[in-house]
């Protein structure tokens, strides 16, 4: 569903949803949260079609630990909490999505876990 983002910051054509593999990201509280390759939690802002080229925009969750420690950490099942929602708007490719993740509020934090079927090889 294409529509107009007047305060978007990568020119092109703006959508609400992308369909990615066997699962989709959307601009909306549940499924706009993802992982990337490089490990960072992102809140998706921006779909954005330009020149043949899918781009997405969003914010980088700045603090994150292991949501629990016993009886291994927590990190090494990809579960971690996220905390402080950068500012700064990041641009990044298709190529750099990890996988979708479930976040659920816990207290002034949350639990992000990354979904299983959407994770990347």
């Amino acid at each position: 569903m294409e529509y107009v983002n007047n305060d978007g910051t990568l020119p092109g054509r703006h959508f609400r949803k992308i369909s990615i593999g066997n699962y989709s990201l959307q601009l909306n509280e549940r499924d706009q949260y993802l992982q990337t390759r490089e490990g960072d939690i992102v809140k998706l802002t921006e779909i954005v079609e330009a020149d043949g080229q899918v781009h997405l925009a969003g914010n980088i969750f700045q603090e994150k630990m292991d949501f629990f420690a016993y009886p291994l950490p927590s990190s090494k099942l990809g579960i971690i909490s996220v905390f402080t929602l950068g500012d700064e708007t990041v641009n990044f490719d298709l190529d750099s999505i990890a996988a979708k993740c479930w976040l659920m509020p816990d207290g002034d934090k949350f639990c992000c876990v990354p979904i299983l079927h959407t994770c990347a090889p």
